[in-house]
């Protein structure tokens, strides 16, 4: 009889894209630490520059400090202000940013279709790194 064992994502674990580094900045904003070092490592690991941040405070202030940012993927749902309040504050700031939401709350789905900017996207977590790097490199194509 064969025992079944749980395999754990270790950084080492994750397949490095064969592609060319990437020269594009994205920052990252979970309020959840293990999901946002995750998604932190995953990006790093297919080339992407990852600013990783914990609020959406920490993270306008990086965009008003003027820095260089091609892509914000943010959560919806967190605590303070939601990733939709964060994302049009930001396109004020950068009106060519593009934006990835990310939810895990079902009804968020159906809000994003109502929701969403021109040129923003939407990922239903939870997701696979397939389906997560696949649309990072969509939006970043557009």
């Amino acid at each position: 009889m064969q025992t079944s064992t749980v395999e754990t994502w270790q950084p080492s674990a994750v397949r490095i894209s064969d592609d060319q580094p990437n020269s594009e900045r994205i920052l990252l904003v979970e309020d959840e630490p293990i999901v946002r070092d995750f998604l932190a490592a995953l990006l790093r690991r297919h080339g992407y520059e990852v600013v990783d941040s914990a609020t959406p405070e920490d993270a306008l202030e990086w965009l008003q400090a003027g820095r260089p940012v091609d892509l914000l993927i943010t959560d919806i749902v967190m605590p303070g202000m939601n990733g939709w309040d964060l994302a049009k504050l930001a396109k004020q700031q950068r009106p060519t940013l593009r934006l990835l939401y990310m939810s895990g709350y079902a009804d968020q789905f159906a809000v994003a279709a109502t929701r969403l900017q021109p040129g923003a996207t939407f990922l239903q977590k939870p997701f696979t790194i397939t389906e997560m790097t696949d649309k990072v490199k969509s939006v970043l194509a557009c």
